[in-house]
């Protein structure tokens, strides 16, 4: 069984001290590739590192709508040329949830879809109580991509398979108490999901410490639970798809 964790931060701080050790763990629980989208510009140069570094580190640049005050014009136009060497553009969207900074959100994430449309890449999107929105301007450009931890409604869920988009599963399905979402990843296509950590964040349920990829098989046994299917299955359709969407062979 071979897995791809669609959806990790091995780049960031959390991992500074034993990040080999975290990736080979991973790659003994059969997860042999990383990919690894950018939050920040100033953080894509050690991302650069990372996946020249180990192959199995796929980096993608962006710019996350957290952090989208500390961005100017100048960054997206850095993008436009860094965006060539990666497997995709990301993590990028819009986050409504603090209700900040709408427009200026509005404007990177129409910038970096374009940048997608361009270089024919596919974008990691991030969707937080505005996934309408985000859906409305998916629309208005030629791109695929995974909707990261989604945790909209069926429906949405629906229009974004419509669209080609894959929708990205993680540790929150592990909670007993997410009814809602664990409901909905019953009643999805196989094909369009894809398995992902988010480490160092999200944690799966009953874990304390920093999240990691190797969490992923927490991931794959509860959806194969959940949805009463094989986690080999799974697991193949995952990994078959995360490299068609990326454009990878490891």
């Amino acid at each position: 069984m071979r897995l791809i964790d669609s959806h990790c931060h091995l780049d960031v701080a959390a991992f500074a001290l034993d990040r080999s050790h975290v990736c080979q763990a991973a790659h003994k629980a059969g997860i042999v590739a990383f990919i690894v989208p950018a939050i920040c510009t100033k953080d894509w140069h050690h991302l650069q590192q990372l996946g020249q570094q180990n192959p199995a580190c796929y980096p993608a640049y962006g710019i996350h709508p957290w952090f989208i005050a500390d961005h100017s014009a100048q960054d997206l136009t850095q993008l436009k040329s860094q965006a060539q060497q990666a497997v995709a553009v990301g993590e990028c969207g819009l986050d409504f949830y603090q209700n900040s900074e709408k427009n200026q959100q509005l404007e990177f994430f129409q910038a970096q879809l374009a940048i997608a449309a361009d270089w024919g890449k596919p974008v990691i999107v991030h969707a937080r109580h505005a996934v309408d929105a985000v859906i409305a301007q998916l629309k208005k450009y030629p791109v695929t991509g995974v909707i990261h931890s989604f945790a909209g409604s069926v429906q949405q869920a629906n229009q974004l398979i419509k669209l080609g988009f894959y929708l990205g599963v993680g540790g929150a399905i592990t909670y007993p108490r997410a009814n809602k979402l664990r409901t909905m990843v019953k009643q999805l296509p196989l094909e369009a999901l894809l398995l992902e950590t988010d480490a160092p964040w999200q944690p799966v349920y009953g874990q304390s410490q920093r999240n990691e990829p190797i969490n992923l098989l927490a991931v794959l046994n509860t959806l194969a639970e959940l949805r009463q299917q094989s986690a080999h299955d799974i697991a193949a359709a995952s990994y078959q798809h995360t490299c068609s969407l990326f454009g990878i062979q490891p």
